[in-house]
């Protein structure tokens, strides 16, 4: 390029709509990656904060679940008709998955004696009962 043509570009550009030289497409490509780096930032804290408070709840509920009595958890107990139906499910149920006879009669009076006394291994029994011989 010439010097003559170097100035009339020059001149043009500093028009009055440009006081600086500068047009807005030089603007914007000097100004996008500062405002990506702003978004990006505020979108990080959005989401910090967002996981914030759910963890927080989540751990209230939890501590509200933890401190509900026992006695509002406890299943009432069952009647001599409902244990012996459950004994005879549990005995069915063990014949149809193809455990023997003794075992399945074994393993359905262990159940009826353990819903019959009301223990569980949640109260503190560290070894089930053991199972009762016909």
């Amino acid at each position: 390029m010439s010097e003559h043509q170097v100035v009339r570009v020059l001149d043009r550009r500093s028009g009055a709509r440009e006081p600086l030289g500068y047009g807005l497409e030089d603007v914007v490509a000097l100004a996008t990656p500062v405002l990506l780096l702003i978004l990006n930032d505020l979108a990080r804290r959005a989401t910090e904060t967002v996981l914030d408070g759910a963890t927080s709840r989540l751990r209230r509920w939890r501590e509200r679940r933890a401190t509900v009595p026992a006695v509002e958890r406890a299943v009432p107990p069952l009647t001599t008709e409902q244990i012996a139906d459950v004994r005879l499910r549990v005995r069915t149920e063990c014949l149809r998955a193809g455990i023997t006879e003794d075992r399945a009669q074994a393993l359905a009076d262990a159940v009826a004696v353990e819903l019959a006394l009301g223990t569980s291994a949640d109260e503190g029994n560290a070894e089930p009962p053991a199972p009762a011989v016909q």
